[in-house]
């Protein structure tokens, strides 16, 4: 597929979509909604994503997303 933002970070296709819908706002539940997985898919997903890039908490990996290219209308590809 080529690249994604948070790539170079390490972050996983999956897990970036799991952090541009953080970026837009949505809960955890919403999350996993959007993206037909477990809401306990999406707590994993977001500790490795926290790991990865040095986060605490939501805030903290929103604001490293935005600064890192993520865009809250970036389109999320549902074939990956």
């Amino acid at each position: 597929h080529g690249t994604w933002p948070g790539k170079d970070a390490g972050l996983t296709e999956r897990e970036a979509d799991t952090l541009t819908l953080l970026v837009k706002g949505l809960e955890n539940d919403a999350i996993a909604e959007q993206l037909y997985v477990s809401p306990n898919t999406v707590k994993a997903r977001l500790k490795s994503i926290y790991r990865k890039i040095g986060a605490g908490n939501r805030v903290q990996a929103a604001l490293w997303a935005v600064d890192h290219g993520f865009e809250p209308d970036r389109r999320i590809d549902w074939a990956g």
